[in-house]
């Protein structure tokens, strides 16, 4: 399959996607939402090709500034500098972001795909007889999977404020479920998931029965693969179990390891290797999505470069410019030389850059975490001397004398490992309680009085406006 998604598939894989155009509620229903009936009845190879390709696709576009950039903000390592919209930094630094505005967006898109998905696990008992049985066990591990991606995508920037998981029927308000309980559901999903590719493969499917873009099959690894999708399956497991640990739960740092070893099995930590995993793959061409961080008003704060420990290879992800951008917002003047590489408009091939969605380089540091949580100290030191050697060129560490110093090495790793990748970072600020006064006192990352430290995006108007109460049950 070539680089590009084809637009007229995108099309009419997006009639069942549409639920996220006129409304950002999840459960007032939507005439837009057509089920697999809509492309032709049962499902067949034909259908399924439209209906992964427009999952796949609006799982891409929905990677965006919700996704980005106001969690880079938040977290005090991306400014975006918008002389025409100052709430990029205002409502991230300064106040509380509004429902009503667009720092609440991002969320219905998820959404959107979360029911595309379940459509079309409704209708993998009704495929034809093109499908075997493993075929339909892959089907059904594959979408569950890109399932528990977007509920955790949604997740990982409402946090503490939970969010609805029972969203089958478009009918029903669905609750507002808190965070522990989402990401024991989503433990709960993937497991499930893992099982269905265990029995692909048990019934002689190897591939997935359906085309996948170049992000997924020829940039980090071939993904189409079942035994590569039970690796992304495990290591996204891995990922949500580290998070269950660290809201108490130390029975998941183990379940973290557990899953994790099976994701990185093998792997021999060389930088090749570090990158495997699926991509986010862009286009510049019509009707296509060019990668969101090619921005001329994305800049990295003075902290990102000054942090740097020398000899870091992954300075390579900074650009100094020769003069400084600068934007004064009520009063506070933010001024930064310091862009991230693929947001250097000069360099046309950024438009195309890709963005990882779980590479091995942060399924290392994952495990690391657990190993943290679990008590293992030296085995969190050798995880996180792969990439600290590999990828910063940086001398390993043997051990840490404690805990701190090994939570505050793992948060160097990641910062760095996975900048502009995606929300990891303010993730972990969160986890660990450190984003706060203590950790950024009033200064040039907190530069109002009064900062409210954000940590999550609001629940949009829309839905807000359809409930009784947005209080997580």
């Amino acid at each position: 399959m070539k680089l590009i998604m084809k637009k007229h598939l995108v099309a009419l894989a997006g009639i069942t996607l549409a639920i996220g155009a006129c409304k950002d509620s999840t459960s007032v229903p939507d005439l837009n939402n057509v089920s697999i009936s809509s492309v032709g009845g049962a499902l067949s190879p034909a259908n399924l090709q439209l209906l992964i390709t427009g999952i796949l696709d609006w799982q891409r576009r929905s990677i965006d500034y919700p996704f980005l950039v106001f969690p880079g903000t938040m977290s005090r390592d991306i400014w975006r500098m918008d002389n025409s919209e100052s709430r990029f930094i205002s409502e991230t630094l300064e106040t509380k972001p509004s429902p009503g505005g667009f720092l609440a967006r991002g969320y219905t898109l998820y959404y959107a795909n979360v029911r595309a998905e379940n459509n079309l696990l409704d209708a993998v008992p009704r495929a034809t007889a093109e499908f075997t049985a493993g075929d339909k066990a892959a089907i059904s591990g594959f979408v569950k999977t890109l399932k528990a991606q977007d509920l955790y995508r949604v997740l990982e920037t409402r946090d503490t404020l939970g969010l609805p998981i029972a969203v089958l029927d478009a009918n029903v308000v669905a609750p507002i479920v808190c965070k522990p309980a989402v990401l024991t559901y989503l433990s709960a999903l993937l497991d499930s998931a893992y099982t269905d590719l265990q029995a692909a493969v048990a019934g002689g499917t190897t591939e997935f029965p359906a085309t996948l873009p170049t992000g997924w099959t020829g940039i980090g690894g071939d993904y189409s693969l079942i035994d590569n999708q039970i690796r992304y399956n495990r290591g996204l497991k891995g990922k949500i179990e580290v998070y269950r640990g660290l809201l108490g739960n130390a029975a998941s740092f183990v379940a973290a390891r557990t899953a994790l070893d099976i994701a990185l099995a093998g792997d021999p930590g060389t930088a090749a290797s570090l990158a495997g995993g699926p991509y986010y793959q862009f286009s510049t061409l019509s009707g296509e999505y060019a990668n969101p961080l090619f921005d001329t008003r994305v800049h990295f704060t003075p902290s990102v470069y000054d942090s740097l420990q020398a000899g870091d290879k992954r300075i390579s992800k900074i650009v100094v410019q020769p003069t400084p951008a600068t934007i004064t917002i009520d009063g506070v003047t933010f001024s930064t030389v310091y862009d991230p590489a693929v947001s250097v408009t000069s360099n046309a091939s950024n438009q195309t850059r890709p963005i990882p969605i779980l590479k091995n380089e942060e399924l290392y540091l994952l495990r690391a975490q657990a190993k943290i949580g679990s008590g293992d100290l030296p085995g969190a030191a050798a995880d996180i001397s792969v990439v600290r050697t590999v990828s910063g060129g940086l001398p390993l560490i043997a051990t840490f004398p404690n805990a701190t110093a090994a939570i505050n090495a793992l948060l160097y790793e990641k910062r760095y490992s996975l900048l502009t990748d995606g929300p990891q970072r303010l993730v972990d600020l969160r986890a660990y309680g450190r984003l706060n006064a203590t950790s950024f006192p009033p200064g040039q990352l907190s530069p109002y009085a009064g900062d409210p430290f954000n940590f999550v995006l609001p629940f949009p108007q829309a839905e807000i406006d359809v409930r009784a109460s947005t209080k997580c049950q």
